[in-house]
């Protein structure tokens, strides 16, 4: 199918990657909240490809018999869930990956907070 006749059945149906993995993502939310940790593991393999961001499939095989808690992840296990994460967040885009470090890391940014007004009170 050519990118014209694709751009025109996304029209169409309405349905594109974003939709999809809007979806996708909606889905993996109510998962993770009725603690359904394989359709979780199996979404965040199904993003990525939805994206068109490949990931090999033994780097998330370990997935499946995931137990779902933090602490039972070694190191290695734990920077490939967080780069998995990284990736299904930003759709690979590395600005928004670049801007979620910075955001991650901490670097200074402006809050504009107004302070209360005082009303005669003395203390």
């Amino acid at each position: 199918m050519g990118p014209r006749i694709a751009k025109q059945a996304e029209i169409t149906t309405n349905i594109s990657k974003a939709w999809v993995i809007e979806k996708l993502c909606k889905t993996m939310e109510s998962a993770q909240a009725d603690k359904q940790w394989s359709t979780v593991a199996k979404i965040i393999i199904d993003i990525p490809k939805v994206a068109g961001v490949h990931v090999e499939k033994q780097e998330v095989d370990w997935m499946m018999s995931w137990d779902g808690k933090i602490e039972s992840l070694s190191d290695e296990r734990l920077r490939q869930l967080t780069n998995i994460s990284v990736m299904v967040a930003t759709g690979g885009d590395p600005e928004k990956i670049a801007a979620l470090k910075r955001r991650a890391l901490g670097e200074p940014q402006v809050i504009d907070i107004t302070p209360p007004k005082n009303h005669g009170d003395s203390g």
